[in-house]
């Protein structure tokens, strides 16, 4: 519900147009998750989850539940192992991209233009944006058990940086042998729960494999996890294709594969936010500046014109 530009207002809204309804939930005072979560959502965790809540997801995920986590770099520690059960490796790292130059970014905010070949990101074209993130990427084959997938790629020009103090003192460079060279995945899904489906397929961790249709009765559990979370943010969600991928994610969880698409762009206002030092800027040349000179030139032209007379 927060409205300002790291809130998630913005995201929430785009979820109620898709017909869903919203809730917020505490775990540590239930003894499981409630029957109608379609999905639960941790956002940009500040705090560590404590163990009984992480129990309880793990017996709603592995019971056929969907979860989606959006991890920040240094940020929900605790939930890195409890991914790793999944095949889903979370990066101790931070994302640097060279390539958002080019957009009129920085380093740390890197571009994807690469997906994984899953329903999520099927025929999806467009760039997204996820300012300071880390690392995730599908460490383990299918098995019976899990089937992961790596599904949004950075650019060859990128690399997760692992000496933070040193990117702080804004001296980061590619250490061979310390850093890992990009394409890096910095988003990755996995489902759970495979034992007995009937023709289930299974490739590789590098987004090529497809879970089939299960068997009947069968509950699989959907676990997404970014290594960002303010691309959803209402600062970063209407840029480019991030609501287009977030909504995805969200019909991909509700087990609605037809919503999933790009989505025609509707005429809407969006809300400009600038620092204190920008909006200086902004009032100073326009107001002050740009008339001062058309003054200060009229003011010369006249002088000169009447000393010629």
């Amino acid at each position: 519900s927060d409205f300002e530009a790291k809130g998630y207002s913005e995201a929430k809204k785009a979820i109620l147009n898709q017909s869903y309804e919203v809730k917020d939930l505490t775990l540590f005072d239930k003894d499981k998750v409630p029957e109608d979560a379609s999905m639960i959502v941790i956002s940009g965790p500040k705090k560590e989850l404590f163990e009984t809540e992480l129990k309880l997801l793990e017996v709603y995920l592995e019971g056929g539940g969907k979860l989606f986590i959006m991890l920040d770099p240094d940020e929900g520690q605790g939930l890195v192992p409890f991914i790793a059960k999944y095949g889903l490796k979370v990066g101790d790292d931070i994302i640097i991209d060279k390539v958002s130059r080019l957009f009129g970014g920085d380093f740390l905010i890197p571009v994807i233009m690469e997906y994984g070949n899953h329903a999520i990101t099927k025929d999806f074209n467009l760039l997204t944006f996820f300012p300071i993130a880390r690392s995730v990427k599908a460490m383990a084959e299918s098995s019976d058990k899990v089937l992961p997938q790596n599904i949004a790629m950075t650019s060859a020009e990128s690399w997760a940086e692992t000496d933070k103090e040193r990117l702080q003192r804004g001296e980061a460079a590619f250490d061979e042998g310390q850093d890992v060279k990009g394409p890096l995945s910095l988003a990755a899904v996995t489902t759970i729960g495979l034992a007995g489906a009937k023709g289930k397929t299974g490739q590789d961790a590098h987004g090529h494999t497809q879970e089939s249709s299960s068997s009947e009765g069968q509950k699989r559990g959907r676990l997404v996890v970014f290594g960002d979370s303010d691309f959803a943010s209402n600062n970063y969600l209407k840029l480019s294709g991030n609501k287009d991928l977030f909504l995805n994610v969200i019909s991909w969880l509700a087990e609605e594969e037809n919503l999933i698409s790009i989505r025609p762009k509707q005429a809407e206002s969006t809300p400009l936010l600038l620092s204190a030092a920008q909006g200086r800027v902004i009032f100073w040349f326009p107001v002050i500046i740009m008339p001062g000179a058309v003054l200060l030139v009229g003011a010369l032209v006249t002088t000169r014109s009447r000393w010629r007379s």
